[in-house]
């Protein structure tokens, strides 16, 4: 059975880059424009302007990760979760193809 997740007020979600002295939302919350999927099959969508993620039973961790690198960030956003779930934020993750088959990998922020 799938189970739904939802990061909530994604349009909040705020990762930002420091650069010459302007900040950088990477969430436009309407779409996913500068965002990939790794690893996993869930399905990841924009549900009124908050990025909603479906897990696939069986399937390994989901990932949705930025396009682009970035140095200096400030990261701030809410969550909503189903009681029964257990999920994480990465940041300042990898995914390289020499590792694992490409496996994400590095800092999380735990959520369960």
């Amino acid at each position: 059975m799938s189970k739904r997740f939802a990061i909530a007020c994604l349009c909040l979600f705020i990762i930002t880059s420091f650069t010459q002295a302007q900040w950088q939302p990477l969430f436009n919350g309407k779409d996913l424009k500068g965002w990939k999927p790794l690893n996993g099959k869930a399905k990841f969508e924009v549900v009124n302007g908050t990025v909603t993620g479906t897990t696939v039973f069986g399937e390994p961790n989901s990932f949705l990760a930025t396009e682009k690198d970035y140095n200096d960030f400030i990261l701030e956003f809410e969550f909503l979760l189903e009681h029964d779930m257990n999920s994480g934020v990465q940041f300042r993750s990898e995914s390289k193809p020499e590792y694992m088959n490409g496996r994400v990998h590095g800092y999380q922020f735990e959520i369960d």
